[in-house]
This record gives structure tokens, sequence and C-alpha cells, in this order.
């Protein structure tokens, strides 16, 4: 069964026994312990979170036009 990437902002599946051991990259093992708003693992997963995530936050800070 595969488990969630240890570092905190990543939404990553990692395999029991992989590479980088509870983290999904060599990136999210070196961040585990900072804090970090999005994930730069650069996996399909992170992108796509980063990228609603973004949208998200340009749509709340866009002013509405009455």
């Amino acid at each position: 069964m595969d488990d969630k990437c240890a570092h905190p902002a990543c939404d990553c599946h990692v395999a029991k026994g992989g590479p980088f051991g509870k983290y999904c990259s060599e990136h999210c093992k070196h961040a585990g312990g900072i804090s970090e708003l999005r994930c730069g693992c650069q996996h399909p997963a992170c992108r796509e979170a980063g990228k609603a995530a973004g949208a998200a936050a340009t749509a709340a800070s866009v002013p509405s036009r009455s």
C-alpha cells in the first residue's frame, strides 16, 4: 500500500521501500522540515494542486467590478 509523502505540502503517494524513503522525491526529502505553501517536487499531483491553488488565490485577490 502507498503512503502520502511525509512532506506536509506534498500530495504525492510513496510506495513502501521507495528510493527516497518516506518522501516522493529528492526535493521533498530536503524540504521535509521546511514549511512551503506549495510543494515543488514537480510531480503531476502537486503541479495540479499548485495550479488550482494559484487560480483560487488570483480569483480571491481580483476586486469585483460593480
